[in-house]
């Protein structure tokens, strides 16, 4: 998470480094070269950090799945893949990070599904036997104090 937001920051600090760049070239008016080679840079310094964003918040999910048992989509067939040979890196694409939290989430409801049967199935009936036995004790001692 931390990774993410640093990224996330340095990606807006890249945008208004670019922008106070391309100010200065407005105000010396300077030759349209430059503003494509300086485009061009941006371009390039953005993609860059766009990617380590995507990789990110694949690798997050990745190891949320893994931690939960959760089945991640086939890697070269799928389509939902990634691959940045560049980099040597592979990260889920949108649609394949949607399944996959897809999958999380229904795995957690599961669980929860279970963990709240438990308590349905075992402990409120057993809170609610302690409760009668309790009340019934109670009634028991009343009456016979009342006859004393």
């Amino acid at each position: 998470m931390y990774n993410l937001r640093k990224l996330n920051r340095a990606l807006k600090k890249t945008r208004e480094t670019y922008d106070k760049k391309r100010n200065s070239l407005v105000a010396k008016k300077a030759p349209s070269d430059e503003y494509h080679i300086l485009a061009s840079e941006e371009h390039d310094e953005i993609e860059d950090i766009e990617k380590a964003i995507e990789f990110t918040i694949s690798e997050n999910l990745r190891r949320e799945a893994r931690s939960l048992d959760v089945e991640l989509p086939a890697f070269p067939a799928s389509g939902l893949w990634f691959d940045d040979a560049e980099r040597e890196q592979i990260w889920l694409r949108p649609e394949g990070r949607e399944l996959v939290r897809k999958r999380i989430y229904e795995e957690k409801a599961r669980q929860f599904e279970i963990k709240t049967l438990w308590l349905t199935r075992f402990w409120l009936p057993l809170l609610a036997a302690l409760v009668g036995i309790i009340g019934a004790a109670t009634g028991l001692i009343a009456v016979w104090h009342h006859g004393k």
